[in-house]
Parts: C-alpha cells; sequence; structure tokens
C-alpha cells in the first residue's frame, strides 16, 4: 500500500516561525520601550547638563565684570591713563562667556531676551569704563563726574547683577524640575524594565509551554505508543488532531502499517503458494514450522512433520550430512549449501538442494528446499548425452579440434593422434598455429595470411597442407565452425585426410594428360588421314564386303569412320576444357559482342549441325536487345548454346520450329523453346550432370552430358545461371547473363 503525501495547510515549520514572530514582536516592543525611556532620560540629562553650564557660564561672566571694575577701581585710584592688561583680560572673557552664554541660551530655546538684556547691560558698563578713562586721559576729571561715573557704575552693576540673580534662578528652578523629573523618570524606567521584561518573559514561557508541551509532546507521546502498539502487533489509536508534521508523521505511521500488513499477508500467502519447501529448525535439527508445500513435495501435512526430527525423513545415506550442515549454520553463522534426498509418504525419493542460513536472532535456522528430482534426472541425461557425443567425437573418422576463442587448443579426438601423430599432452594448451602453420604462434609477419586462412575457413571448406608432429605435411581439408556457450563461446575445428583423394587426383592428372598427348594427337591424324582418303576414293564406288560391315560402300565406310573419329576428338576436347573450367585454370577471351549477332551465330551453327537431320527450322528474337553489346568469350558462349539447342532439339517433334527470344531486365535472359516442347523429368535432374548421357528419341546420334555440363560451366564462368523451366505447360531452356 502506497500513500502521497498531503501538504498540511500550516506546517509545523510555519507555526514555530509564527510563535517567534510573536515572541520577536513582544521583545521589540520592549526594546522600544525601553529605548524611547531611556531618550527621554538622556534628553532630560542633556537639558540639566546645559542648565548646569548656562549658570556656570553666568557666575563666570558676573566674576569676569566685577574683575572689570576692580581693574577700573585700580586704574582710577592710581590716576592710570590705560587700562591694565588683567582688565583687558577679564574684558575679552566677559564677551567671550556672553557670546558662549547666548549660543547655549538659544540651543536651549528660550530666556534669549534676559540674555541680550544682559548684553546691552555689559556693553553700557563697558562702555562707561571707556568714558572714564577718555576722561582721564583728557585730565577734565573732576570729583563731581567721578562721582557720577561712579554712581552709573554701581547702578549698572546692581541692575547687572539683578538679571543674572533672575536668569539664574529662572535656570535654577528649571534645574530643580527637571531633577525631580529626570529622578521620577530613571525609577520609572527602572521598575518599568522589570515588570515588563517579567511580563514578556513570563508571556513567551506561556507560549513555548502551551505550544511545545500541551500540543507537540502530547502529539509525539501518543505516535511513540503507536509505534510501540505496532511493534506489538497491537490496533492502533485513533490519529491525533491537526495538519502539520506531525498529523502527516501519524497518517504516514498508519499507511505503513496498512503497508505492513498487507505485506505480511502477501508474504503468507507467497509462503502458502510457494514452490519450494520452506522450513525452521532449531540446533538440534527439530523442526520447527514448514510451509504447506511440503504436502506436494513430501505428501506430509505441515502438522505431521512440526516438531520433529529431520533425519527422521531424510534418505538414509543422507542424514549424517545433513545434520552436520545444520550444526555448522548455528557453529559457523555463515549461510551454507548442500544436496540431500528425502522419502515421500509413498516412498519415493525426493532429491532436494538445500540452502540453510542463521536467523538474525540466531534462535533458528531459516532452510529452503528445491525440488531438483525433475532437474537432476535431466542433467543425468544430458551427462549421458554428452559422454555419448565425446563417445562419437572420439571416433569420428574426423580430426576434430576444440579451441577457445583465441585458438588455444582445449582438446582433440583420436583421429587427430592418428592424422598428426600428437598425443593430446602435446598439443593441449598450445595454439592451432601448430598444426596449421607448424609453429607455437603466429609470427607478425603471417599474421595477414592466418586472418585470411581463417576467415575463409569459417565459410567454406579450405584445402591445406597441415603439419604433422614429425614436420611431415598432409593435405587435409580445413573447416572451423564457432559455438556460442554461458561462458563465451568455442571454436570447433575439423580436419579430413584428402590423401587418398589427392592420389586420385594425381592419377587423374596423369590420366588427362595421356589423353591429351597419348591419345588426341592419334586421333586427330587418323581424322585427318579418313579425310584424305575419303577426298581421293572414286564416287562410284561400288559395294563390297568389309569385315566390319556388309553391304556398304568404302565411301561410306569411310565417312562412317570420320565422324566416330571426329565425335572422340570433339569429346576429348570438351573432357580437356572441363577439366580446365573445375580446376579453374582457363582463361576467357573476352570480347563486346552484339547480342542479335551472337544469336544469328548461333542460329546458323544450329541449322548446320542439327537442322539438317530432322528438318528442324531455329530462329531468334532479339529486336530488342539486339543493339546492346554483351562482353562474351564468343567461340565458347556459341559452343555452350549450341549444345543448348541440340537438347531442345533432341526432344522436338521434326519440321518444329526452335526460337531463341531474348529479353532485357537487371540481365539478359535467353528462352529456348519448341512449339510443343516437354522434357522428361529424369533428363531435366540429370542433364548438367557429369557423364549422363541423353539419347535423341528419334536418331542414332547421341548428346554426351559431358558436353551440356561444359555448357553450364561456360555460362557459369560468364557469372550466368542455366536451367530448365516450365511455363504454360510447356519447358523451355532458360540463360541469363548479366549485361
Amino acid at each position: 500500500m502506497i500513500s502521497h503525501m498531503v501538504p498540511s495547510r500550516i506546517s509545523l515549520t510555519a507555526k514555530t516561525m509564527l510563535l517567534f514572530g510573536v515572541i520577536l514582536a513582544l521583545q521589540m516592543t520592549y526594546v522600544g520601550v525601553l529605548w524611547g525611556l531611556v531618550q527621554d532620560t538622556s534628553r532630560q540629562v542633556e537639558q540639566s547638563y546645559q542648565g548646569r553650564k548656562i549658570l556656570g557660564s553666568l557666575a563666570m561672566l558676573l566674576h569676569h565684570l566685577v574683575a572689570c571694575t576692580v581693574c577700573d577701581a585700580n586704574r582710577a585710584y592710581h590716576r592710570k591713563v590705560e587700562q591694565s592688561p588683567e582688565y583687558q583680560k577679564s574684558k575679552k572673557h566677559a564677551i567671550f562667556e556672553l557670546n558662549r552664554l547666548q549660543e547655549m541660551v538659544a540651543e536651549s530655546g528660550g530666556n534669549t531676551r534676559k540674555v541680550d538684556e544682559l548684553r546691552d547691560s555689559s556693553r553700557e558698563m563697558f562702555a562707561l569704563f571707556d568714558d572714564a578713562q577718555s576722561l582721564q586721559r583728557s585730565g577734565m576729571r573732576s570729583p563731581t563726574q567721578m562721582a557720577e561715573l561712579a554712581l552709573r557704575l554701581r547702578g549698572m552693576m546692581n541692575d547687572f547683577a539683578f538679571k543674572v540673580d533672575d536668569l539664574e534662578a529662572d535656570y535654577s528652578q528649571r534645574e530643580d524640575e527637571r531633577a525631580g523629573q529626570l529622578a521620577f523618570q530613571s525609577a520609572l524606567l527602572i521598575n518599568l524594565a522589570l515588570l515588563l521584561g517579567f511580563g514578556i518573559n513570563a508571556a513567551v514561557a506561556i507560549l513555548i509551554y502551551n505550544f511545545f508541551i500541551g500540543s507537540i509532546t502530547n502529539r509525539l507521546r501518543a505516535i511513540s505508543q503507536d509505534v510501540s502498539d505496532l511493534a506489538a502487533g497491537r490496533s492502533l489509536l485513533a490519529a491525533p488532531p491537526g495538519d502539520d508534521e506531525i498529523a502527516r508523521l501519524a497518517i504516514e505511521l498508519r499507511n505503513m502499517t496498512f503497508a505492513l500488513n498487507e505485506y505480511r499477508v502477501k508474504a503468507r500467502t507467497v509462503l502458502d503458494n510457494a514452490a519450494n519447501l520452506l522450513l525452521s529448525l532449531d540446533a538440534n535439527a527439530s523442526i520447527l514450522t514448514v510451509s504447506p508445500t511440503s504436502r506436494s513435495i513430501l505428501g506430509y501435512t505441515a502438522e505431521e512433520l512440526a516438531g520433529k526430527n529431520l533425519g527422521l525423513f531424510v534418505a538414509h545415506e543422507d542424514v549424517d550430512t545433513t545434520l552436520h550442515m545444520v550444526k555448522s549454520v548455528f557453529a559457523e553463522k555463515i549461510p551454507l549449501d548442500w544436496n540431500a534426498s528425502m522419502r515421500s509418504r509413498d516412498g519415493r525419493i525426493v532429491e532436494l538442494a538445500w540452502k540453510a542460513r542463521l536467523a538474525d536472532d540466531g534462535h533458528f535456522a531459516v532452510c529452503v528446499a528445491q525440488d531438483v528430482t525433475e532437474r537432476n534426472k535431466a542433467q543425468r541425461i544430458l551427462e549421458k548425452k554428452e559422454e555419448e557425443l565425446s563417445s562419437m567425437l572420439e571416433r569420428l573418422p574426423v580430426s576434430v579440434v576444440t579451441c577457445d576463442k583465441s585458438f588455444g587448443i582445449a582438446s582433440i579426438n583420436t583421429a587427430t593422434t592418428d592424422l598428426f601423430g600428437y598425443q593430446a599432452r602435446d598439443l593441449l594448451g598450445k595454439n592451432l598455429s601448430v598444426i596449421l602453420l607448424g609453429v607455437p604462434t603466429v609470427q607478425p609477419s603471417d599474421l595477414a595470411n592466418w586472418s585470411a586462412m581463417i576467415d575463409k575457413a569459417r565459410h567454406e571448406t579450405v584445402e591445406l597442407r597441415a603439419w604433422r608432429q614429425d614436420k611431415s605435411l598432409a593435405p587435409v581439408e580445413f573447416n572451423i565452425r564457432n559455438f556460442p556457450i554461458k561462458k563465451g563461446e568455442i571454436v570447433l575445428a575439423t580436419f579430413r585426410d584428402i590423401t587418398a583423394r589427392t592420389e586420385i587426383e594425381l592419377v587423374k592428372q596423369d590420366f588427362v594428360s595421356m589423353i591429351s598427348h597419348d591419345l588426341r594427337s592419334p586421333l586427330t591424324s587418323m581424322h585427318a588421314t579418313l579425310g584424305l582418303m575419303l577426298q581421293q576414293q572414286p564416287v562410284t564406288d561400288e559395294p563390297r564386303d568389309y569385315s566390319f560391315e556388309r553391304g556398304k560402300t568404302l565411301t561410306a565406310c569411310l565417312k562412317d569412320s570420320e565422324q566416330t573419329v571426329s565425335s572422340l576428338v570433339d569429346l576429348i576436347n570438351d573432357f580437356l576444357d572441363l577439366e580446365k573450367f573445375e580446376a579453374r585454370r582457363i582463361a576467357l577471351d573476352m570480347v563486346p559482342t552484339r547480342i542479335a549477332d551472337l544469336l544469328s551465330e548461333v542460329v546458323s551453327l544450329a541449322e548446320t549441325n542439327h537442322g539438317k537431320r530432322s528438318g528442324i527450322k531455329y530462329s531468334s528474337s532479339a529486336s530488342a536487345p539486339g543493339d546492346r553489346v554483351l562482353p562474351v568469350d564468343r567461340q565458347r558462349m556459341i559452343h555452350a548454346l549450341d549444345s543448348l539447342l541440340a537438347l531442345v532439339s533432341a526432344f522436338s517433334d521434326d519440321d518444329d520450329s526452335i526460337t531463341i527470344a531474348a529479353g532485357i531486365g537487371s540481365s539478359l535472359q535467353l528462352q529456348i523453346g519448341a512449339g510443343s516442347l516437354h522434357i522428361p523429368d529424369q533428363v531435366k535432374e540429370n542433364c548438367f550432370r557429369r557423364y549422363a548421357l541423353v539419347k535423341f528419341p528419334d536418331h542414332s546420334a547421341k548428346l554426351s552430358g559431358l558436353s551440356l555440363l561444359l555448357a553450364k560451366s561456360i555460362i557459369t564462368a560468364h557469372h550466368g545461371q542455366v536451367s530448365i523451366i516450365e511455363k504454360d505447360e510447356q519447358d523451355f531452356v532458360e540463360v541469363k547473363l548479366p549485361l
């Protein structure tokens, strides 16, 4: 059973990320509030610091103005015209403090008017100091003026001091307010940080606890219980609610349970219907469980075998082996194989191939016993056949050598020893080149010839001279065939001794040489002599009695003798030509010839040789392909076609018409036929065989099968074909020649 995962709407990861997002938002809010309070406190501190700086600046300003007043009073008392350096320095510092005070008040926002009034008052005071100095310098100083200036200076100083006090009071009040506010805010910040931090952390802890402990942990605990129930074989509880990964895990666990149950059912079905015998054994070879196939294999039910010792059912000769192998499985803890037979209920001996391995817990061994009775029976039959085949190969009169694919010799038969003189130990493991080339390995210089010879021997029989152990050569016919096997292929090389045939060929060559020299020459001379005698014999020769024939004239006897000798000479010439064709030692004089001219000459020759005796007329039909040119040996092809015309005329009626019809297709097709030609089946089968005699039905002349075989050899040498066919209940001699 295969389940497909259905994606949940909100995964556990998404929920976790959402929880972390809420926690992050709370923490950011907490940090934001604290940040705001800290910034506000920092601003309050900055303002307090700024107020203290303003107050300090006011004090310094007042100090420098007092110093200027003291310096001016000293100048007046000592009646000096110029101000002292301390006055200039105090004045400079006073002006600097005024500018600094103005900038700080402007930055703090507020009281700029009072600062401006202080600036104006200070300028008036410095102007009054300058006026007093001018009066001192001009010498026009009077007590009244000096008193007036002192009164004015005193009033200005009082007014300036009042303004400074007012400004100091204002900033002191502000500083006190800020100090109280800062103290309150600092306490609030600390308390809020503690309370808010505790509240947020408590909320985060509660969320995490409720989410992971209250939901995930409980559901995981339920899944853990399902796993325990699955292992114990109990039914599972209801699936926990939810649609996230944990819920999917619970669903897949149930799907796995269904699949496991289905697998158990299938496994049980396979076990119940297995073709092999399945058993479980303890260390004493007692049968614990057995499959139902025991009934079909042994005739015993599973209940009859359970609890009994395996040795009670094993064949007597295999008991010790079986018990030993069972003990070895438990002792060595490795799978083992062996063969042992068992007795069935009806007394039959069942041959079994055993395989046993120890179970994972080591408490029992699982055994599979396959019934191999029929297989062993077939194997024995096959071994017997192989033995018979080996015996046949051993007794064959032909040398048989088996090799691997690299031509290493694997076996030889007795005929190989008889033919080449080698014993098996002399050839096994060596290369076939020992026999074919007389060398243990193929040399690089002989590699091309070796490959050509092997390739040719795979397709046809090769005649060669093989090397014997005594370094003599044996004429043999050599053949090679490749046979595929399970682990590659074997090469079967056969050698047939053709020593006797070679000797016969030599005798035949001597016979042909004798015919060519010792017989043809006298017959040729005799033929010429008889021709001269016929020319000199008077025409009015009277019949006389001769010992060889009565009632004939001498001229008739000479003519018969001349024709007989001529036939013998033609037969010898045909025999010699045929031998040349079969030995492939003849060279054709190929000349381009018009087809019409060739057929015309054949018809003319046939009328001269055969038509006068029977009155048969000859003609050719070559109008369409008449202008085509065919490369042929003209004289030999005319001789071959004339022999075929003689065959047709032999089985044609007198005064019949024989036609050579020519047609052009992929090749030149010649059909030689007569009006009512019918060639006997025996003639069809034998006329193109060596030494077959074809008799003319109504004439005393004979057509030698040698001439017909020679005609076939000539046409075959031109890469053509000749045959006798039947068409519309009429026979034809058909010749096909390539263009």
